[in-house]
């Protein structure tokens, strides 16, 4: 059975009949208009206070004209880096920051895909490690017909100055840049700053390819990452 709490001419508590019992918050944001918001609780007591707090939450971002419904990370990155180049443009960010920062958000985009901003964790950001370093195991061939490209298996191909294995710098500037968009979005109203993760890359001995090409597992050893 539909249980409806109304507390005022703009909230409106509710659980569906069809569901698994978490209530579900109605708020009034203008003339016709509203919004829902799940409150991811099955407690009367704790979606009274949720309810609460995202409408509180949801009237900031109104007053400050600040978009109320989350935006996908791929939108998120895209207006990130043309912020970046007005900052180039203005002289508070250098070309080569720019350029590192697209670089970087081809891979993060791809890792991140189909994930939301606050589903961004310490975990989710550590295991970036491995999946980066194993990205180009088995996708990249032979030298194409100029001298500048490689064969990309599976179509298309790739500059020759791409590394199979990232050295360490290149994975810190990598993480510099990630560590820069979540500061923009959090800036931005798109992210609760203390729903950021916190976990730092610190660089280290990233050990050669064994002899046969293949990447082993990786250790983390406090700061250093070794492959074995």
């Amino acid at each position: 059975m539909l249980r409806v709490q109304r507390l005022n001419d703009k909230l409106v508590l509710y659980q569906p009949a069809t569901g698994n019992g978490t209530w579900y918050v109605r708020i009034k944001i203008g003339a016709r208009k509203y919004t829902h918001r799940s409150l991811r609780t099955r407690s009367d007591n704790e979606a009274l206070y949720e309810a609460i707090r995202v409408h509180a939450e949801i009237k900031t971002k109104l007053d400050h004209g600040i978009a109320i419904t989350p935006r996908s990370l791929p939108h998120l990155i895209a207006k990130w880096l043309e912020h970046v180049e007005g900052q180039v443009k203005i002289k508070q960010a250098s070309p080569n920051m720019l350029r590192i920062c697209k670089y970087a958000m081809v891979y993060w985009s791809e890792y991140l895909a189909g994930v939301s901003a606050d589903a961004i964790t310490n975990k989710r950001m550590e295991d970036y490690i491995d999946w980066r370093m194993t990205y180009w195991e088995g996708k990249i061939g032979e030298a194409s017909g100029q001298p500048w490209q490689r064969t990309r298996i599976g179509g298309g191909t790739v500059h020759t100055n791409v590394k199979p294995v990232p050295t360490s710098r290149t994975l810190q500037l990598e993480y510099s840049a990630i560590n820069e968009f979540l500061h923009w979005i959090v800036k931005e109203g798109h992210l609760r700053a203390e729903r950021t993760p916190d976990f730092k890359f610190k660089r280290g001995k990233i050990v050669r390819r064994p002899d046969d090409g293949r990447l082993g597992s990786a250790q983390r050893m406090g700061p250093v990452i070794f492959r074995a």
